[in-house]
């Protein structure tokens, strides 16, 4: 679609879409990639949801089962580092992730979510905020 909403059409049912940094391609819940233009519609992992385009475009963080996972745009080279956590989003250099996490004591994906920093590896995750009692 047009900014004016003009030449809208279908593409395909799905939410969280995230642009490519270089504009060409959008990644949404599934984990789909599809061209702006609607055409080169692709699967490129089974199920996982809030996909998030690296600064440079070559990864892509997501949620899914086994936590926050980290993948190449192509689907290849996945990489789960068990962290539990949904919402992730990439650092400006791309180094780093931040995502909504729980603590053991407050586990509550919905609710009581605590903010958590890991490497773009997965290593040295850091606790940023706390739960309701500032302890967690």
């Amino acid at each position: 679609m047009n900014a004016d909403g003009s030449n809208d059409h279908y593409i395909f049912d799905s939410r969280s879409p995230d642009w490519s940094p270089d504009g060409a391609r959008i990644v949404c819940d599934g984990i789909y990639v599809v061209d702006t233009s609607g055409t080169n519609v692709e699967q490129i992992h089974q199920y996982g949801g809030y996909p998030v385009w690296s600064p440079d475009g070559s990864r892509i963080a997501f949620s899914s089962d086994e936590g926050i996972t980290i993948m190449n745009d192509d689907g290849s080279n996945v990489v789960s580092p068990g962290v539990l956590g949904y919402k992730p989003s990439w650092s400006p250099d791309g180094n780093q992730i931040v995502y909504t996490g729980w603590t053991e004591k407050h586990y509550n994906p919905r609710h009581n979510g605590v903010l958590y920093i890991i490497n773009a590896d997965g290593s040295n995750k850091r606790q940023l905020t706390f739960g309701p009692d500032r302890t967690q």
